[in-house]
């Protein structure tokens, strides 16, 4: 039976998660407007905002002179308060972050990961980045929280635990006891879409949403796919940590080897490597192309970049080709909204380490309508009569797996805040 007390602590706890969240998405609010917004008398938002600044959690930031009377203070929550570090590891990076408490970046660094690194190489450099990330916490004298990381792959969230990695290579990993045995810090680790889904939920295209389906798109050869599904604002898991791991999805089952083993994954038929092959077979089959001019050295040249500047040139084959490939993403999003029925997508480009060059042309193509995902998702769910969802590309860009690794430090925080005791 839960004591009088308990109740107590545990109702000034929800309390004061209520309005520390309130004002991480509505900055500058005065204690009459919490009071208002969240259901409270003026008398508890009044004692628990005093709790909270005496915690240096929120402090005032001026005066609200727009209406009649005494002008009321307003709040904002205190940036410097606590800080967290995001860490992603991915297929050929990996990149930590400091992210303060108003979940804002303050200190970043990526280095680029060898093909066919070792697992003991990765994890190397991703303890090389905690090392500097906790020593730029002490310099600005930040409290920090702890650390959070995202990988591909599907993950046991009670043991933060990787349980299987296909993109990595990796398996039962226990990546948080061994980090946390290292670091003396708590540790948490998510899947790569799923964190960042938060990051897009807490601050970016998502927020606000309930209910929403993110898709993480990989755009280098050998990229993962991967998703992730908000249910009633709580994200989706399923029994054993694989839900929703639709980059494994088949599409067809005649078509690529995928690394998981399977024939025709999402991941397989989306990746920008198999445009070259695709390419290639017509090229020697004599159709007319500017890529002709690759034959010389019987093809060397020939990869993805190259044809994606042919098909923005506005070459037949070459945009054929990639359109072929690239919109094996629109396939799999719209399986998500028929299996879903979401409000929204979030769409999202994942790989920190791009030549501004690729990243340009990326950007280029997307505003091409032969490679107008949006569009295509739309049209595939008008032949079914399905109203679709809003479909959005992320607010963040490619640091929004380390972003997201930070957020769960900084979402399990804002839930249980630390409170007064009487």
């Amino acid at each position: 039976m839960t004591r009088p007390y308990a109740q107590q602590r545990d109702a000034r706890q929800q309390n004061a998660s209520a309005l520390l969240r309130d004002l991480w998405y509505n900055p500058r609010l005065s204690k009459a407007s919490l009071a208002q917004r969240n259901a409270l008398t003026k008398a508890t938002v009044s004692i628990i905002c005093n709790d909270l600044a005496a915690l240096n959690l929120i402090r005032e930031v001026g005066q609200d002179k727009s209406g009649v009377g005494r002008p009321a203070n307003l709040l904002e929550l205190n940036p410097d308060a606590r800080v967290a570090i995001g860490v992603e590891i991915s297929t050929n990076y990996v990149e930590a972050m400091l992210v303060d408490f108003a979940g804002k970046p303050v200190w970043k660094h990526t280095v680029p990961v060898a093909a066919r690194s070792s697992q003991a190489a990765i994890l190397s450099l991703g303890e090389a980045l905690i090392i500097d990330a906790v020593a730029q916490a002490k310099e600005r004298q930040l409290p920090l929280l702890g650390a959070g990381v995202s990988v591909p792959g599907s993950v046991d969230l009670d043991q933060c635990k990787i349980i299987d990695s296909p993109a990595l290579g990796w398996r039962n990993l226990e990546l948080r006891d061994i980090w946390e045995g290292r670091f003396g810090l708590p540790v948490r680790v998510e899947n790569r879409a799923r964190a960042a889904a938060l990051a897009e939920n807490l601050n970016g295209s998502a927020q606000g949403a309930c209910n929403f389906v993110y898709v993480s798109i990989g755009t280098d050869v050998g990229s993962s796919v991967d998703s992730a599904l908000m249910i009633n604002g709580e994200m989706f898991r399923g029994a054993h940590g694989f839900g929703v791991d639709a980059g494994h999805l088949v599409l067809d089952p005649a078509g690529e080897l995928c690394s998981c083993g399977q024939q025709g994954c999402w991941q397989a038929m989306a990746d920008v490597g198999r445009e070259a092959p695709l390419a290639r077979a017509r090229l020697e089959a004599g159709e007319p192309s500017v890529l002709q001019a690759l034959a010389a050295d019987g093809y060397a040249g020939l990869e993805h970049r190259a044809i994606h500047q042919a098909a923005l040139d506005g070459d037949p084959l070459a945009t054929e080709v990639a359109r072929s490939v690239i919109l094996q993403h629109a396939l799999g999003i719209a399986n998500l909204v028929y299996l879903f029925d979401p409000e929204l997508v979030v769409v999202g480009w994942a790989s920190a380490i791009l030549a501004p060059a690729f990243r340009n042309r990326m950007t280029a193509m997307m505003e091409r309508p032969e490679f107008d995902l949006i569009e295509d998702v739309r049209r595939r769910l008008n032949c079914r009569q399905m109203a679709s969802p809003e479909v959005r590309f992320a607010a963040h860009g490619a640091d929004v797996g380390a972003l997201g690794g930070a957020m769960l430090l900084l979402n399990e925080f804002l839930r249980v805040p630390p409170v007064y005791e009487d």
